[in-house]
């Protein structure tokens, strides 16, 4: 073997380790990304948040207003747009209805985020339609139920939440 097909050979090895780790890494990030999640208590979607279990000493009121997004042909629409005074350590449920408006069966989830960003941390939802994977039927309307509690040690320099849905089709799921 020449000098130089040896060079090849080496490099062709090295380049083929290379992707083959990059392939590795690739399927690594969905677990990785959920034990962030849930290390950092960021869009952990995997566990509903428990009810407080003492009361503190002062509660609140905090206004939390609704706001949906899709990424896919599925209206989601909450049966109120604010609770302008939200009482923190109480449960709130909150009705959203969900439609498929394409021609097709669609599998997707959605996912939460707040505004303020770290408002997120004292938002606990304790059922949640975005803890699994929906499938909606072509056409399919469904109801489903966002129950939730604002924790007490909200910070006082927050005085509302804004509490966001995207909707994302799930790639491959047909």
């Amino acid at each position: 073997m020449e000098e130089r097909d040896k060079f090849n050979f080496a490099a062709a090895a090295k380049l083929s380790l290379f992707a083959l780790l990059m392939f590795g890494f690739g399927f690594a990030m969905v677990p990785l990304y959920y034990k962030f999640c849930e290390a950092t208590g960021i869009n952990n979607l995997l566990a509903p948040a428990e009810p407080p279990q003492s009361a503190p000493a002062i509660a609140r009121k905090v206004r939390v207003e609704f706001d949906t997004n899709s990424r896919a042909e599925v209206l989601m629409q909450p049966s109120v747009r604010a609770i302008r005074e939200a009482q923190t350590g109480e449960t709130y449920s909150v009705i959203y209805t969900l439609a498929n408006k394409s021609g097709r069966r669609l599998v997707g989830q959605a996912v939460p985020s707040y505004a303020p960003a770290r408002a997120g941390k004292w938002f606990g939802k304790i059922q949640c339609f975005c803890f699994d994977k929906l499938t909606l039927s072509a056409g399919e309307t469904r109801q489903s139920p966002v129950v939730f509690v604002v924790d007490e040690n909200l910070p006082e320099d927050i005085a509302a939440i804004a509490l966001s849905y995207t909707f994302f089709e799930v790639e491959g799921a047909q």
